[in-house]
């Protein structure tokens, strides 16, 4: 009675009751919610669009930040930033890409990262050690 007052959702049907008797849900499930084996096709890509060399596509991208080694630009799923060697050769000559440039910025910047990991490192143990000083009071 309590099913018939709400309607099919609560009794697990979840939409629409089957037109003639299932005898095996877990198939007219199936069929019901069957996905496509072939993805739609996409639209191709825009003028404001970048297909990165891996070929994914980057609707409306507009450049947010230039470094050596990459680009960062919007887009309409976010924020990425992509190496040089994956844009396209009207892009690195744009943005006037460098390998070597890019190698040194690189190197650069994980250096940076190595003293920042080294400081952090010595703070925590300065710290753990003025814990483990009996307190004077």
């Amino acid at each position: 009675m309590f099913c018939l007052c709400l309607g099919w959702p609560l009794a697990g049907w979840g939409g629409d009751p089957p037109a003639n008797d299932v005898s095996n849900i877990t198939e007219y499930l199936e069929g019901k919610f069957q996905i496509p084996e072939q993805p739609l096709p996409e639209t191709p890509p825009g003028s404001n669009d970048l297909v990165a060399a891996d070929g994914r596509i980057f609707r409306n991208a507009q450049v947010w930040k230039s470094e050596p080694d990459g680009l960062t630009f919007h887009h309409d799923e976010g924020l990425t930033k992509l190496e040089f060697p994956l844009l396209p050769e009207a892009w690195r000559q744009k943005y006037g890409y460098d390998p070597e440039a890019a190698a040194a910025y690189r190197q650069l910047v994980a250096d940076a990262i190595r003293e920042a990991d080294r400081t952090q490192q010595m703070l925590r143990e300065q710290i753990a050690a003025d814990r483990a000083k009996p307190n004077p009071e």
